[in-house]
């Protein structure tokens, strides 16, 4: 259709088609491009004609391009081609609209998608967990139907655990996790990751130690991933040591701030761990039960990654495991 167009009229595709419209001969360079193609690319019909296009252009595919236009602003275009005759010889005609609107609600989809179920999944597993308890210490006390509503909402509440990390699997997957890249103390950080955890460790008889090696420590992290990362690593820790202590270490090393945490629990096998870590591991078993904590040393390695930081982990089964997350120091 865009080839019989074009054949017939040319004008007619210089004066009404929008899409820019662009032919190129057997060697790339630019025989015909009407006026919505100078509007997209920024650029005037003298600096285009005769030339490169620029772009990687393949005959019968449809690809993305990003734009960068004189002024500096970016844009995208979604590019279609087709195989054309132009004036006795093979050449190839490009069609290219402009979809960066469009990109850019999808990015918002997903950026409020990630953040969504960022904020509700562990909220979601602590209520999966509250509702374990009752169930394993309360049953005596509690009628036959009693328990039954409470067997109904743990496997509900389940459901939506999987369902709250499906989410946010896929959008860390897309790329599609906005960052606040901030300087901030790395002593603020810990802080905020253990308030949670000091009646649960209280419970279990835990010492919860944390070891400020070198003070005044400043990174530069998104504070509210980094503090996620973190929470997730002593969520692991708190449930997986039956006695003993929980320890958390600072300090800076060779240009990156460090968190060591450390437990006395049942640890695993260096492989599992390792799975874990990079999500080759189905998330059941041992430390990947079915709240998601297993999900969660996954999210919280990719959350560190993003800031160019890490997390390394080593254990030893029945000996206790110790975790190392990373983040860029701060430069003044």
């Amino acid at each position: 259709e865009i080839s019989a167009c074009l054949v017939g009229s040319e004008m007619c595709i210089r004066d009404s088609n929008t899409d820019g419209m662009i032919v190129m001969d057997k060697n790339g360079i630019v025989r015909f491009i009407n006026p919505a193609t100078c509007t997209l690319l920024g650029r005037t019909a003298e600096e285009l004609m005769g030339k490169s296009l620029g772009y990687p252009v393949v005959a019968g595919e449809k690809t993305e391009v990003d734009i960068i236009r004189k002024s500096g602003e970016a844009v995208t275009a979604e590019m279609r081609t087709v195989e054309i005759e132009w004036n006795g010889e093979s050449a190839c005609l490009a069609s290219l609209r402009d979809v960066t609107e469009r990109k850019q609600i999808e990015h918002m989809k997903s950026d409020l998608v990630s953040f969504v179920s960022n904020q509700l999944r562990i909220p979601a597993a602590e209520i999966k967990e509250y509702i374990d308890k009752m169930l394993a210490e309360s049953t005596a006390n509690l009628t036959a139907k009693q328990k039954q509503y409470l067997e109904d909402m743990r496997e509900t509440s389940s459901r939506n655990v999987r369902l709250i990390s499906d989410l946010l699997i896929s959008g860390i997957e897309r790329g599609g996790m906005p960052l606040d890249i901030q300087p901030v103390k790395l002593k603020e950080i810990v802080d905020l990751a253990i308030r949670g955890y000091g009646n649960e460790a209280k419970e279990k008889s835990l010492d919860l130690n944390f070891e400020e090696m070198d003070s005044e420590i400043i990174v530069l992290a998104d504070k509210v991933k980094t503090v996620e990362a973190l929470s997730n690593v002593l969520d692991n820790a708190v449930k997986f040591t039956d006695e003993g202590a929980i320890t958390i270490k600072t300090k800076g090393v060779k240009g990156f701030g460090i968190v060591e945490v450390a437990d006395t629990g049942k640890g695993t096998s260096q492989d599992l761990l390792d799975k874990l870590l990079a999500k080759e591991q189905p998330f059941t078993g041992s430390l990947a039960s079915e709240n998601g904590l297993g999900l969660g040393l996954y999210i919280a390695r990719t959350f560190m990654k993003l800031q160019r930081g890490d997390i390394s982990a080593n254990s030893i089964t029945g000996k206790g495991t110790s975790v190392i997350l990373k983040v860029p120091l701060a430069k003044f």
